[in-house]
């Protein structure tokens, strides 16, 4: 029963984490012609927001993934989400474009936590068909945030 019952956090805080980067992403894209008005900016301009996310999730992911072995997962994914909480606020207060590029970066870095360290605590987890049957249900969860977005 005990058990069972870690296995189930286990697989919820996966969940949860596969999610966050993706939610960030597609909750913040109907906000884009807003953001375009706000700042006086072409719409090509305003899609630049998710280009340097984009950016900074991805190469993010090349450190992460080597910290998290040598300093624990549990810490390097906390300081991810406080970066990317930092950046979110940071983008929320900006006055100028190049302070929301900056947020967005900054927020996209903190996210690329999440997105290397899931499959990291998956892996050092689960094994075999027990590691697919639990990624399938975090795949599945991310496409339902995907569709809630």
């Amino acid at each position: 029963m005990v058990l069972n019952l870690l296995i189930n956090r286990i697989i919820i805080v996966l969940c949860l984490v596969s999610t966050v980067a993706r939610f960030a992403l597609d909750s913040f894209l109907p906000s884009l012609p807003s953001i375009g008005a706000a700042f006086d900016i072409s719409s090509e301009e305003t899609q630049l927001t998710i280009t340097v996310y984009l950016a900074g999730f991805g190469c993010s992911q090349l450190l992460y993934g080597p910290l998290s072995d040598r300093f624990g997962r549990k810490k390097i994914l906390i300081a991810g989400f406080i970066i990317f909480i930092a950046g979110s606020l940071f983008s929320a207060a900006a006055d100028s474009v190049a302070i929301l590029l900056l947020g967005r970066l900054i927020a996209g870095i903190g996210c690329g936590a999440a997105g290397v360290i899931n499959r990291a605590i998956a892996r050092d987890q689960y094994t075999g068909a027990t590691f697919a049957k639990v990624w399938s249900y975090t795949t599945t969860t991310l496409v339902i945030t995907l569709i809630i977005a």
